[in-house]
């Protein structure tokens, strides 16, 4: 949005929460297992429950920004999907592994109903007109840049994104 006070304020939170936030390893990827930390601490401080199953995987082949366009956004959006309902479960469920050359993710939600869609398209919820719609363009960008794939979808049982993509070997 071109405001540096913003920014400002932005690197201010992460380096407060930097030194409180847990550093267990899930991937193996600094950068990948302080945003998943980090989400993790925010999620559960709501009472969101928060589970990750992953393994180690050396090698993503993603750029540290390109790691927070995509776990930051998908991560941000279950937390607020979560926050909206009330008097049921709330939780989010992170798998990742790697089978051969293929990095497989899945990140499942519980919400309070199913997000609007339009054109294929879901519509952002949240209430903050210019925000709606950014997160997932952002994230569906990231992936195809990587020869990815992307799909996501709502049902019943909550929202759930599934990607892969190809590791590599460097990293």
């Amino acid at each position: 949005e071109g405001s540096l006070d913003s920014i400002g304020r932005y690197l201010d939170e992460i380096e407060e929460e930097y030194r409180y936030v847990p550093r267990k390893v899930w991937t193996g990827n600094g950068f990948l297992d302080f945003i998943l930390n980090q989400k993790k601490s925010r999620a559960e401080s709501k009472g969101i429950d928060f589970d990750i199953d992953s393994e180690i995987i050396p090698a993503w082949g993603f750029s540290d920004s390109e790691i927070s366009v995509v776990f930051g956004n998908l991560l941000d959006n279950a937390i607020e999907a979560c926050e909206r309902i009330e008097g049921r479960e709330r939780r989010i469920r992170i798998f990742m592994k790697k089978r051969g050359d293929i990095v497989a993710v899945r990140i499942q939600n519980t919400m309070a109903e199913p997000p609007v869609r339009v054109n294929g398209r879901f519509i952002s919820g949240k209430k903050q007109s210019g925000l709606h719609g950014y997160g997932l363009k952002s994230v569906r960008r990231v992936i195809a840049k990587r020869g990815g794939c992307f799909d996501c979808r709502a049902d019943a049982d909550g929202f759930r994104v599934d990607i892969s993509v190809f590791g590599t070997e460097d990293g």
